[in-house]
């Protein structure tokens, strides 16, 4: 029972409790030892960093990460012209959202026993960034890793969806963190759980599609492209179902990779194992949140190898489908990923609607008779 063996009564934050000792707001799916304070003081939060409770290894799997992608940033910033360079503004904004969503669940998971209602504050702010996470990534994707095919295509339909994608990538990312707030206002069930999950399922694979697409679909489409195209800038020209130039990169299996562990990560949050098997036993080394973390961390690891792969390999492929007075390979008015509007702006916006609507569910908890449900 390596669980309740570490699980001391006594830590540097103060006692240890038991599920029976603290309230029903605080409570974790099988998790039957190992709570810290309920009401416990900011000190009292920082010093349970080295505390054996069931939240330890939740806060350092994202805590050291967010560092990792510090490190990443400032190791590409010194080689990378992002100030100049705006090819790069949509890999900035994409780093900027690797740094930010595991430092905010990291705030989240260390500081959610202040009180009832910091620890649903708390979790607005981890829902907002994961949502703010999943519009980065489809700003990175439409820049650097969509399918030639769909980039080259006269259909008005792919048009359509190039032109969209990154749009409907901020409303779903909108979408997401005003339904997962609001999770926390229902009472625990499995359709709460499925609700709250769904939200961080549906921007999640939109984003994906064009990635899918890549591993599932090899060529490019018959007919999808006219007999030829120049690409400017001496590329070579593509024909019939010759191969998808972004599939002969090292970013494939990366890719393909990613979907291996984010399908762990929502295994173990759906699913409580193997908490759920053994109860007492994985309270705090081994329970569902802390594979959840490290998958999830696994995704993004290779999601970001892969897209600096993208970034160095394709991009005389990617400038060379840009319109100008010798090619009018794309139509007029396309999406730029060069436009500062459609990275860096849209993130911005973005990043402040959901401030916004985190205020909102903050007031939200001040009113009367408001009452705490989820977990």
């Amino acid at each position: 029972m390596f669980g309740l063996a570490l699980s001391a009564g006594q830590g540097f934050s103060g006692p240890i409790y038991r599920v029976d000792q603290v309230p029903e707001h605080f409570h974790e799916h099988y998790i039957l030892r190992g709570y810290r304070q309920p009401k416990s003081s900011v000190s009292q939060c920082l010093l349970s960093l080295f505390d054996p409770t069931n939240e330890t290894i939740n806060i350092w799997t994202h805590f050291l990460p967010t560092c990792y992608f510090v490190y990443v940033t400032f190791q590409l910033w010194a080689v990378i012209d992002f100030a100049g360079d705006s090819y790069s503004w949509a890999l900035l904004c994409y780093l900027f959202v690797c740094c930010a969503f595991p430092l905010a669940s990291a705030v989240a998971h260390l500081f959610n026993v202040v009180s009832e209602q910091a620890r649903h504050v708390c979790f607005f702010l981890d829902y907002s960034a994961l949502s703010l996470f999943s519009f980065g990534a489809a700003v990175a994707y439409r820049a650097y890793s969509f399918p030639s095919s769909f980039l080259l295509s006269r259909s008005p339909v792919l048009v359509w969806y190039c032109d969209n994608y990154v749009t409907i990538a901020a409303f779903n990312a909108v979408l997401s963190t005003l339904l997962t707030c609001q999770t926390r206002f229902l009472t625990p069930s499995p359709t709460h759980k499925a609700m709250r999950l769904g939200a961080f399922a549906i921007p999640y694979f939109y984003d994906n599609i064009p990635i899918l697409y890549r591993i599932c679909l090899p060529y490019v489409w018959p007919g999808s492209l006219s007999e030829s195209h120049s690409h400017g800038q001496g590329h070579a020209q593509l024909q019939g179902d010759q191969d998808d130039p972004s599939l002969s990169l090292g970013s494939h299996n990366l890719h393909a990779r990613q979907f291996m562990f984010i399908g762990l990560a929502a295994f173990w949050y759906a699913t409580h194992f193997p908490e759920r098997l053994l109860p007492g036993m994985f309270d705090i080394v081994g329970h569902s949140h802390q594979l959840f973390h490290v998958c999830g961390i696994l995704a993004v690891m290779d999601q970001l190898k892969a897209i600096l792969l993208d970034f160095h390999h394709r991009r005389n492929f990617l400038e060379g489908l840009l319109p100008d007075q010798h090619t009018t390979l794309l139509p007029q008015g396309h999406w730029d990923a060069e436009l500062w509007g459609n990275s860096v702006g849209l993130l911005t916006l973005v990043f402040w609607v959901n401030a916004a609507i985190t205020v909102m569910f903050s007031i939200r908890l001040m009113y009367p008779g408001c009452k705490l449900k989820a977990r």
